[in-house]
């Protein structure tokens, strides 16, 4: 896991320059904190986004130019990325979870969860500020888990549904260290030891469900059949 031993640099994106300037300030009363660049339209965020020279990326996600979900997408889990936005319904926090966000703040939150979130996510956490937490936890009820980054959920999915390391790299597009990473963090996450607990927790989750049918079920049936069979 990332420690904030060294000095997280932030990136904003918001197209209203005085929110920037109000947040620029806050950020940098923690001096584990410095804001290395902003971006105030959608376009000038994809340039941020593509050069990735940041720890954390805040972003408002409706900006002139180009929508947050679509830098999110871009942006994938690294570097980890916080949505700050004046939207505290549900399905904007939903959206903002399905597209890779590591955290969200809302605008009306104190300014010391946003420095927190901030450290937080430099760290590899979530984070999600008191007001939107309910949402997201309603969301996580259907099988997401908040200390769960959006990556670490796509690869507990494959694993659960019975894939190996490697074909979990492919069908994501990442390494297989990188996938065997990920396997690691949220197996020490959830505090599960072994292939029989992770199919455990995903059946008892809705992760998946005993008639999900996937080329390699014969793989994930051996698993299920002893998990249903010891609980």
């Amino acid at each position: 896991m990332r420690t904030t031993s060294f000095q997280v640099r932030v990136a904003l994106a918001d197209d209203h320059q005085l929110v920037c300037a109000a947040i620029t300030q806050l950020l940098q009363l923690d001096p584990r904190i410095k804001v290395v660049a902003q971006a105030h339209d959608g376009q000038s965020a994809e340039q941020l986004v593509e050069q990735r020279s940041f720890d954390v990326l805040l972003l408002d996600l409706q900006m002139r130019g180009k929508h947050g979900l679509e830098l999110l997408k871009t942006l994938g889990d690294h570097p980890p990325a916080c949505v700050l936005s004046a939207h505290t319904e549900s399905h904007f926090i939903v959206e903002a979870i399905r597209a890779g966000a590591n955290g969200y703040v809302s605008k009306q939150a104190a300014p010391e969860e946003l420095l927190h979130a901030v450290l937080c996510i430099a760290r590899g956490e979530t984070y999600f500020s008191t007001d939107v937490r309910q949402a997201a936890l309603n969301f996580t009820a259907r099988g997401i888990d908040l200390r769960l980054t959006a990556r670490e959920q796509d690869v507990l999915r494959l694993c659960a549904a019975g894939l190996a390391s490697f074909e979990v790299a492919a069908k994501l597009n990442i390494s297989r260290r990188t996938a065997e990473a990920h396997r690691a963090n949220f197996m020490k996450k959830l505090s599960l030891r072994s292939q029989t607990d992770l199919v455990r927790y995903a059946l008892r989750h809705g992760i998946i469900t005993q008639d999900l049918s996937l080329d390699r079920s014969a793989r994930l049936w051996t698993n299920a059949r002893a998990v249903v069979t010891s609980t």
